[in-house]
Parts: C-alpha cells; sequence; structure tokens
C-alpha cells in the first residue's frame, strides 16, 4: 500500500481549499447570482441546507463524507504497518513499540469512524439525560469522548517514541492529534461558547456575508462554528493522520521486512 503522503494531503486540504473557495464565491460574493439560483433551488425542499456552506459542510455532507474515506483508508494504513512488521519479526524496542502504536491507532480509527459516521455520543447523551436529568447528559458526553480519546493517546504516551523521532512523520502525527483535540473539545463545549464565537466570526471575519441559518434552538453562529469550523478542523486532522501512517511507510522503512537495512538501526 504506497500510498503517498502528498497525495493524502494534497486531496484532503485541497477538497477542503476548493470548498471554501466556493463558500466565498457562491455565498459571500454571490458571483454571477449563482448563491441566490441554488436558495431558489432548494429552498422549498432543504430550507435549512439553501447555502453552499450548510450544504457542504453539514453533518452527513461531502465534506465529511471525504473525512469517513480518510478515515477507512488511515485505519487500513495502520493495519496494514502493523501486520508488515509482525511478519518482519524484529524483536528490538523501537519494532514492538511501533507495532503496538498502529494497531492501536487503527482500532482508534474504527472507532473515530464509527463516532463520525454514527454520531453516537447524541444518542447516548439523550438517553442518560431522559433517565436522569440535570446535567447527566453533559457529564456522559465528556466520559464518553475521554473513553474514546484514551485509545489514541494510549499510542501516543507509551508506544509513540520510534514514530517521534522521524520529523516528518512527527509534525503530521502531532498537526493531527492537535487537530482531533481541539475539535473535541469545541464539541463538548459547544452549547457554551459556539454560538458567541460564531457570531464574532460571522460580523469580524466573514463581514455578515454569509446568509443566516437557524435551525431548532440553535442561532446562526452555533452551526457557522458547528459546520464550517469544526467539520474543517476534523478533516484537517483526519488528513494529517492519514498522511502520517503513509509517511511512516516511507520514512521507517528499515523496520519492513525486504529492506535491505538492519531493523535495529533505522
Amino acid at each position: 500500500m504506497g500510498v503517498s503522503p502528498k497525495l493524502i494531503l494534497s486531496t484532503g486540504l485541497g477538497v477542503l481549499v476548493l470548498a471554501w473557495i466556493g463558500v466565498f464565491l457562491v455565498d459571500a460574493v454571490d458571483l454571477f447570482g449563482t448563491g441566490s439560483a441554488l436558495y431558489d433551488l432548494l429552498h422549498r425542499r432543504h430550507s435549512s441546507r439553501a447555502w453552499l456552506w450548510v450544504l457542504l459542510f453539514t453533518e452527513g455532507g461531502p465534506i465529511e463524507m471525504l473525512q469517513w474515506l480518510i478515515l477507512a483508508m488511515a485505519a487500513g494504513l495502520a493495519f496494514h504497518i502493523h501486520g508488515r512488521l509482525h511478519l518482519a519479526g524484529t524483536a528490538s524496542k523501537d519494532a514492538i513499540c511501533a507495532r503496538a502504536f498502529w494497531l492501536i491507532m487503527g482500532i482508534a480509527f474504527l472507532l473515530m469512524l464509527v463516532e463520525d459516521t454514527g454520531n453516537a455520543r447524541h444518542w447516548i447523551r439523550a438517553l442518560v439525560r431522559a433517565v436522569f436529568g440535570g446535567r447527566s447528559g453533559e457529564i456522559t458526553e465528556w466520559a464518553y469522548f475521554i473513553a474514546l480519546g484514551a485509545v489514541p493517546l494510549t499510542a501516543l504516551v507509551f508506544f509513540s517514541r520510534p514514530i517521534l523521532r522521524m520529523p516528518k512523520t512527527r509534525m503530521l502525527l502531532l498537526g493531527g492529534f492537535f487537530c482531533y483535540g481541539l475539535a473535541v473539545a469545541g464539541s463538548v463545549t459547544r452549547y457554551r461558547w459556539y454560538e458567541t464565537a460564531g457570531h464574532w466570526l460571522h460580523v469580524n471575519v466573514f463581514r455578515e456575508s454569509l446568509k443566516i441559518v437557524e435551525v431548532g434552538n440553535h442561532g446562526h453562529g452555533f452551526w457557522l462554528m458547528d459546520y464550517l469550523v469544526e467539520e474543517s478542523i476534523e478533516l484537517i486532522g483526519a488528513t494529517l493522520l492519514a498522511a502520517t501512517a503513509a509517511a511512516f511507510l516511507r520514512e521507517y522503512h528499515a523496520f519492513l521486512p525486504g529492506s535491505g537495512k538492519s531493523s535495529d538501526n533505522p
């Protein structure tokens, strides 16, 4: 599975940049009346998704679907690396750490994929809140994310030493962890500050150019953060982590069978 990390990065980040350019041209500028035409076309059927920024960045939309595909590829790469390292049969401490790291990360990628596609936390939160009331739902969501985050953090804290010694792979890995940590922290605390932060972005960054979307009990600022910002950060994180696995295959080939080098001296 010789996937180029540059190809992964250019695909994930390239699509995201194109999506943002599209939002600017269609929604913010209304170039050639494209934004108005899109709204007229979609408003009758999907009034809450009639703007391009919502259509592209909503949950289950094109940007999140690309994130799912990248996470699935990351899981496949992680298990592939683990398998090749296992077949190499190297007994050095670094090789054992690397095998454990990619096995745990493969499991973490699958759990992240299940969470992103199924939104299990929403069902669990709603059930617990309905039964126990009060802040039980919020506390349960925190516990859920802590348990989910403990899987990749275990790999990072205890088994990442050989990975962190490689400059390119280290940069991609830490960048991916940072993005997902930021997205998770934001998601868990979203009801406390998304509306305020989103309103600030709407006024000071986007200069009130993006059309207003208000659905349910949340205002435009909340959805601006929940869709446009959070989904962008998650896609960046998934792309960086998938590229980490691809970069590892190129940088750490000494631990792989058929490399022609000593596995104890990468």
